[in-house]
């Protein structure tokens, strides 16, 4: 008798980005998303730690970090945008 290896799935990045953003909105339940994209919850997290971790890259520029963006408020007075 001879046991075969399943192969772990391999999930597009567009996927792994529509459920992540699904999770990151906090509408539905991690079991919700369970039944509705058939992943394992311990990717769920993995994928949602990684963006959230990442995320900040998005403000960064030759690997130093932007500046923060000003906004007018009211006048001649500015506010950073967080």
């Amino acid at each position: 008798m001879r046991l075969e290896i399943s192969k772990r799935k391999q999930h597009a990045p567009d996927f792994k980005e529509n459920v992540t953003l699904e999770a990151s909105k906090g509408e539905e339940t991690i079991p919700e998303l369970l039944s509705r994209f058939d992943v394992h919850p311990a990717m769920i997290h993995q994928w949602k730690r990684a963006l959230m971790e990442g995320v900040s890259k998005v403000f960064e520029r030759d690997g130093e970090r932007m500046p923060e963006l000003l906004y007018p408020d009211h006048g001649s007075q500015y506010t950073s945008f967080v």
